[in-house]
């Protein structure tokens, strides 16, 4: 029996990254610089364009964004209860590890992670603050990971085990070609996936 061993990303799977920026982005700018965007919503990957202000706006928020203490812990989440509670059991049985790209000039971001997670039910969570999704899938010998950003998870599955599984969450800002079998509407089809291998 192998050691199943699983990679969750947070923003855009788990957290409403999208969300949090444009309502930080209108509070510092006035309602109505970004639409209200959420992650689910959100019409492409998050860039510049996506929110239509100019550059040094962009920039400007994002400044602000990792010089406001505790805004990773701030974000809302995409799952109900339900679907924490699965990750928090799931987390004593094997090896779970939350890889995200996140980084903060105030407080450490996987230290704000680890606290949104708490709050949400998962007492013990092992953060990990990468944009190398697919040297930590490597490193952690990850069997399954789910991604909402496309590069993200074909990097994860090039260095995954042949046997291993890099799902994509669908959202609106993912919709090129990918296995459709890795493809899953939901955080609990995913964990619908992992616990039929356990």
């Amino acid at each position: 029996m192998k050691q199943i061993v699983v990679q969750f990303d947070v923003d855009g799977v788990l957290a409403d990254w999208t969300k949090g920026f444009t309502e930080l982005a209108n509070g510092l700018w006035g309602p109505g610089t970004c639409p209200e965007l959420q992650e689910s919503t959100a019409p492409q990957w998050i860039s510049r364009h996506t929110f239509a202000i100019p550059q040094c706006r962009y920039d400007d928020t994002w400044d602000a964004l990792l010089k406001t203490p505790n805004w990773w812990a701030s974000l809302k989440p995409m799952v109900g209860i339900d679907t924490f509670q699965r990750i928090a059991l799931l987390t004593g049985r094997v090896p779970v590890y939350f890889v995200t790209n996140r980084w903060h000039y105030v407080n450490p971001a996987n230290w704000q992670t680890t606290c949104w997670l708490r709050q949400y039910g998962i007492p013990n969570a092992s953060v990990i603050c990468t944009k190398d999704k697919g040297l930590a899938a490597y490193l952690l010998h990850t069997t399954h990971s789910i991604e909402d950003k496309l590069e993200n998870a074909r990097d994860i599955q090039d260095n995954m085990l042949p046997t291993s599984k890099s799902y994509l969450i669908n959202r609106l800002h993912n919709q090129w070609a990918y296995c459709p079998e890795l493809r899953v509407d939901t955080v609990a089809q995913f964990l619908d996936r992992v616990e039929k291998e356990l």
